[in-house]
Formats: C-alpha cells, sequence, structure tokens
C-alpha cells in the first residue's frame, strides 16, 4: 500500500476564497446541476488560468494502481496459508469488495461536495458540535500516523533486503538505522515532482521483483501439500484475525482517491478507473497468493519474496528496491508537508522561502518522522506484525469505515427511506470494528508469541531467515 498522492495546497473547506467562485457550488458546498462542468477549471489571478483536470479515466485508473500494489502484496502467500486456500480466497475476494465500495462512496461524496480534496477536508465538513476544525485535526493526525507507519514497514523491509543481498553482514539494527538515513536524505528537498511516474516506476519494480519470484518458485519447486482450510493444530484463532488486517493493508489505495478525481478531465469517469484498478488488484493478488502458496506450502514466508531460492531471493529484492526505498520517502515528503502546512499556519509565506528557517523546520519534521519510524520498524521487527497493526488500526477505516459513514452522512435526511442501504453501510461500519479490534488483538498476541523467536525489539538478529 502506497500514500503517494499528494494532499491538497489548499486550506480547509471554509476559508477557502475559491468556492464560492466557483460556478458548480452553492453555498453550502454541493454541486449546483445547472453550473456544473466537467472540466472546470481552477482561476489564479485575473489573466492566468490553469487547468488541473487533466487526466482521462485510464490515466487516473494507471496511477490507482500504482498507489495500491505495493507492500502489501508480499504478506498474502502467508495469510492465505495461514487460514487455507478457501478462506483465504474468500477474505481476499471479501475485502476487495468492500474497498470497491468505499471507493465508490468516496467519488459520489466527491460528485456532492467538489470542494472536498482529502479525508481531512470531509471530516472538517461532517465535524459534529460546530467545531470543523476538530474533525479536520482528527483525519489529518490519522492519516499522518498511517504515513509513518507505512515508513516503518519501508525501513523494516529495507532490513530484510540488506540482509538477503548480504548474507547478514552486520546487525539488522545497523541496517535499519542506514535505512533510515538513506531515506531521510532522500526527503530533504521539499518538492517533489512526478509522483504518478515515479509511483508508476515503484509498482512495476515490485509487480517484476514478485514476478521473478513466482518463476524462480515454480521452476525449482514440486506443488507442496496445501489445505483447503488450515487445520486448528496448524494455525490459530489470533493469526488468523492478524492475516485479514494484513489483506485489507493491501487494497488500502483510497487515501489518494479525492485528489485523482479532482484531477481527472471527466470525474464521472471515476467508476471505470475504480472498477480497472480493483479488477487487476484483485487478479494480481489471487494468482501471487495461490501460486507461491502452491509451491511453498506452509512454509511459506512474508515478505514472500524470501520464499524463492537464495539466488532468486537476491535478483527479486535487487529489483524490488525502488518500491522498498523511494514509495517510502514520497510518504515521507506527504507527511512532512502536511505538518509543515501547520507549523507554518500563520505564516504560510515562509514555506516559499530558501531562508535557515525554512529548511531548519523542514530538516527538524523528515528527522522527527524518520526517527519515529525508525523506532516502529525495530519495535516491531516482523512484516506481517507491522502490516497487521497498520491494517487492523488504520487502513482498514479509511478504506472500508470511513467511506461508509460519509454515506450515511450524505443521507442523514433519507436513513428511512433508504433502510436497506442504512443497514448496509452500519453493516460496514460494524465489520470495520471488528477488524480493527481482532486485528489488533491478534496481532498483540502474535507479537508476543514472535518475540522469543525474532528476539527483542532492537534485536540484531537476522530477520531474512
Amino acid at each position: 500500500m502506497d500514500t503517494n498522492q499528494e494532499q491538497s495546497n489548499a486550506g480547509p473547506v471554509s476559508d477557502r476564497p475559491d468556492i464560492e467562485k466557483h460556478p458548480a457550488l452553492r453555498k453550502d458546498g454541493a454541486v449546483d446541476p445547472s453550473a456544473t462542468s466537467t472540466n472546470a477549471t481552477i482561476k489564479e489571478g485575473d489573466n492566468n488560468e490553469v487547468d488541473y483536470r487533466t487526466m482521462s479515466w485510464w490515466r487516473a485508473a494507471s496511477l490507482m494502481i500504482a498507489e495500491t500494489i505495493s507492500l502489501g502484496i508480499l504478506s498474502l502467500p502467508k495469510a492465505v496459508a495461514t487460514v487455507g486456500l478457501m478462506p483465504g480466497i474468500i477474505l481476499i475476494l471479501f475485502i476487495g469488495a468492500l474497498a470497491s465500495y468505499g471507493g465508490y462512496v468516496i467519488y459520489m461524496m466527491k460528485m456532492k461536495y467538489p470542494n472536498i480534496f482529502s479525508f481531512a477536508d470531509a471530516f472538517e465538513l461532517m465535524a459534529p458540535f460546530g467545531r470543523p476544525q476538530l474533525g479536520r485535526w482528527f483525519a489529518e493526525v490519522m492519516q499522518d500516523v498511517l504515513i509513518v507507519f507505512v515508513m516503518a514497514a519501508h525501513v523494516l523491509t529495507f532490513t530484510v533486503m540488506m540482509n538477503t543481498l548480504t548474507g547478514h553482514a552486520t546487525c539488522t539494527v545497523h541496517w535499519a538505522i542506514v535505512g533510515a538515513v538513506l531515506s531521510l536524505i532522500l526527503t530533504l528537498p521539499r518538492t517533489y515532482k512526478s509522483h504518478g511516474l515515479i509511483s508508476m516506476f515503484s509498482c512495476a519494480s515490485i509487480c517484476a521483483a514478485v514476478f521473478i519470484a513466482m518463476i524462480g518458485i515454480g521452476t525449482v519447486n514440486e506443488p507442496q501439500r496445501i489445505f483447503a482450510v488450515t487445520p486448528a493444530d496448524i494455525t490459530t484463532y489470533h493469526a488468523g484475525a492478524m492475516v485479514t488486517a494484513e489483506i485489507v493493508t493491501a487494497f488500502t489505495g483510497s487515501i489518494a482517491f479525492f485528489g485523482f478525481i479532482d484531477e481527472m478531465k471527466k470525474p464521472g469517469d471515476f467508476p471505470k478507473a475504480l472498477a480497472l484498478l480493483q479488477t487487476c488488484a484483485l487478479t494480481f493478488y489471487l494468482v501471487v497468493a495461490i501460486v507461491i502458496y502452491t509451491y511453498i506450502g506452509q512454509d511459506v514466508k512474508a515478505p514472500a519474496i524470501g520464499s524463492a531460492n537464495p539466488v532468486v531471493r537476491k535478483v527479486a529484492y535487487g529489483i524490488a528496491c525502488p518500491t522498498i526505498v523511494i514509495a517510502g520517502v514520497i510518504n515521507a515528503v506527504i507527511a512532512s508537508k502536511n505538518i509543515y502546512k501547520i507549523v507554518w499556519r500563520s505564516n504560510p509565506d515562509v514555506m516559499k522561502e530558501k531562508s535557515w528557517r525554512a529548511r531548519s523546520s523542514w530538516w527538524a519534521i523528515i528527522a522527527i518522522l524518520w526517527v519515529i519510524a525508525f523506532v516502529i520498524a525495530e519495535a516491531i521487527p516482523i512484516f506481517g506484525n507491522l502490516l497487521g497493526i497498520l491494517g487492523a488500526a488504520l487502513c482498514v477505516w479509511f478504506t472500508v469505515g470511513f467511506p461508509a459513514l460519509f454515506w450515511l452522512w450524505m443521507n442523514k435526511d433519507q436513513l428511512r427511506q433508504k433502510l436497506l442501504l442504512t443497514i448496509m453501510n452500519w453493516a460496514v461500519i460494524a465489520i470495520s470494528l471488528a477488524i480493527c479490534i481482532v486485528g489488533l488483538w491478534g496481532s498483540g498476541v502474535q507479537i508476543g508469541l514472535d518475540a522469543k523467536e525474532s528476539g527483542t525489539p532492537f534485536s540484531c538478529k537476522d530477520n531474512s531467515l
């Protein structure tokens, strides 16, 4: 999962001067049908006009695929091994369906309220008790915490990669420090151009690495004994709960959907882009999970690349390196910019300066974020456990829970008239809450059990084995 789409530079919904000027908006933020245009522009000054809506639906789909397919895919074969082939397939399909619905509701929210550019904007609009800033802060904090956990996952995967490539040449903590420092250096520039191309390159590298691992596994290994449903004496309930949360992580690309819709030539074509994304993601996820599990069996590892033979494993990790490093850096830039805007909210012109205060504050922010990511990566030193915590605590809400809440808020005056849909959306929120609670429990139990084998936090032990 990546969150590489940068959030809008616009301020809070209630403070934006462009809202009243937009011909398609009423004062309540809703669309005026008589004035709607799918090719609306954002004007700058009296003579300059910049059209930000330049993406076709297939271009948007390609970027959405690049945003979604990332490190999360590396946990799927292990997830299937934990619960069994049939439950694993059902879980992937079910969570994929929920993610598709969540994406469509985000589209509905954007169409009804075009001035929303992010989850923070949406929560500012929905905030109760007349406290819009409370809603914005809630969403911004959750989003930034999610991104920091994603950064930690990249640091952790970097240590696995380096231990694989070097044969555990030094302490794993040293590799984590190298990964965090390297990422910090790459995050120093305050601008990051061509996010889309970088995201697509990152996606291509992880896909190529997984394909190489699959080919290597399939040509060397014979099909192993697998289970339609994994017996209770091999797996546990808490492990099943944790891998359910891991699967959610693989579908978490929706955090960027508001921005994608806003930049499409025809926002009404977003459902086509969403359908292409989910078709590609589901197909790829199922193929990878089934093939690797079939040829490795219950001994499959997470990250899945670790299940290949030593030579193939090194080649695959070498090719996956751009995803492991660059995707984490882009996430860091996004989180840092969010905090940077908050720090200089009272004096936003500082953000454009090349002064010492502008640079030093930026450097301090990124240093703090990478230190936190490093600590998380070392505190939860097993890849699957970290993704389980991430999926249960955060990803499930941005992917499934919050969109269902959006639907209830948009239809708050028609809940009885749309009773079946109301019940369905409350059920989706209940499912999200269940995955959150049970997933956190399962991940916590598994972390405690794995600590005996993997060592304590900040252990030098080889995590590539």
